[in-house]
Parts: structure tokens; sequence; C-alpha cells
């Protein structure tokens, strides 16, 4: 496949407004096939009356076959297809942006990257839960969480790799060595130069603030995950299985632990 040009990229910020035109196309259809399911499922409780337990079933799941594969809901499918294929290019295009524009600015503890992705990836999964389709939330939750396991790690781990600058003997040693470099130079030059140093400051105070960004987004992912289990229950579906599928899904994304083991290296 021939990747397309960056002048032909096309801009996650305009993806938007499509994107959330579909989560609410699929929010109207969702309700309105619970509305056709609620509306025969009340007749069949009339006409079923009489009839065995085993018919009421038969009926029962004749009815959810018919919803499940009408045409609006294959329709629907589809769509909701494009989109996740769409969320998913907006998601990574907005975190690799927010990479490669971080910062951190002087006596703060963590970089720009860390609200600005967290911001993007809430944003991307709150708008599939708006969507009130239970299978588009789990895709793009696992999307999410891929990102964050394999993407957004390596970003922190490369950060962590270039380690911390040694505080041993071998680096008073270095200092020594550096520091009369610098005093010989300066009285040359007539001037105190303290470029060295403050550059061994910072590559320090980079590790430090890596190492805060990998504990606050551990942190992050717990509270997502918290807020997701809250709002699968505003999911407007009043099936326990769904719910039940939608706390299992969530239980076995393990971004949270994956980043937590960059702490431990």
């Amino acid at each position: 496949m021939i990747r397309a040009s960056s002048s032909d990229r096309i801009e996650p910020r305009d993806l938007d407004p499509i994107l959330a035109e579909v989560t609410l196309m699929s929010a109207r259809t969702e309700l309105y096939l619970r509305f056709i399911k609620r509306r025969i499922t009340s007749d069949f409780e009339v006409g079923d009356a009489t009839v065995a337990e085993e018919v009421k079933q038969e009926h029962q799941q004749n009815l959810d076959k018919l919803l499940k594969h009408c045409l609006l809901s294959r329709s629907m499918q589809e769509v909701i297809g494009c989109y996740i294929t769409m969320e998913e290019y907006y998601m990574r295009e907005s975190v690799n942006k927010a990479v490669a524009m971080d910062t951190c600015e002087r006596g703060q503890l963590i970089s720009s990257m860390v609200d600005d992705i967290f911001y993007i990836v809430k944003k991307c999964i709150g708008r599939a839960l708006s969507s009130s389709n239970i299978d588009c939330l789990c895709a793009m939750i696992n999307l999410s969480t891929t990102m964050m396991e394999s993407d957004f790690r390596e970003v922190l781990c490369n950060k962590l790799r270039m380690g911390f600058p040694a505080t041993t003997l071998q680096d008073i040693q270095r200092g020594v060595t550096s520091a009369v470099s610098i005093m010989h130079s300066s009285l040359q030059q007539g001037k105190f130069d303290t470029k060295g140093i403050e550059s061994n400051d910072e590559a320090k105070m980079s590790f430090l603030v890596c190492l805060n960004n990998v504990e606050v987004c551990s942190e992050n992912i717990v509270t997502l995950k918290k807020n997701l289990e809250v709002g699968g229950h505003f999911l407007q579906v009043h099936s326990q299985e769904i719910l039940a599928l939608l706390h299992t899904f969530l239980a076995h994304c393990g971004a949270g632990e994956v980043l937590e083991e960059l702490l431990q290296l």
C-alpha cells in the first residue's frame, strides 16, 4: 500500500465533526432499535401469555436475530467500521503530535505530553461511549490500550534508557576535570562559562521528569478505567450481559501495569 505524502495527510481536527456525526447516528440507531424491541416485546407478553416458556424464548430469540441482522443494523455496523478506522487515525496522529511538541516548563514535575495524550485518549473513548454501541466502545478501548502499551511506552522507555547522569566517584572525577577545564577556559575568555554544568543538571531534570511522567500516566490509566466502569452504566442499554462484557474487557486492559513495569527497570 502506497503511503500518502505529508501534504495529502488529513488533519485530525478536520475529522472531529465527522466522528461526532457518526456517533450521533449510532446513538439514534440504537435508540430506535431499542424502541422497536420494547414495543414488540410488550406485544409478545400479551400474545404469548398462554403459550409454553419454550415458545416465548423462541419468539424472543427470533426478535433479537431480526433486529441484529436487519438492513439498518448491518448498514450501521459498516459505518461504525469506518468510524473506528478514522478514530484510530485521529488518535494516533494527535498523540504523535503531542509527543513531537512535548515541552516541560521550568519548575514543572511532568511534561506537556502527559496531559495532552490523556486528553486525546479520554476524548476518543468518550466519543465511542456516546455511540451507545458496545462493539465500538470495546474496539476503541482496545486500540487505546495497544497504543499505550506499545507506541507511548516506547517513547517513555527511550527517554528512560538515556539514564540518570552518574553521581558516583567516576562522576566526581569527571566533574573535577570539567571544572578545571571550565576555569581554564574562563580565565582565557575573561568570563565564567556554566554550560557544561547546566547541561548536566538539565539531563538529570529530564530523567526525573520522565519518571514522573510514567508514574502519572499509570495513575491516569487507573482513573480512566474507573470512569469507564461508571460510564458503562450510563450506556443506553439495559443488558447486564453487555455491562458484564465491558467490565471484563476493562479488567484485561493492562496498559497501567505495563507502564508501572518501566519504574522497576
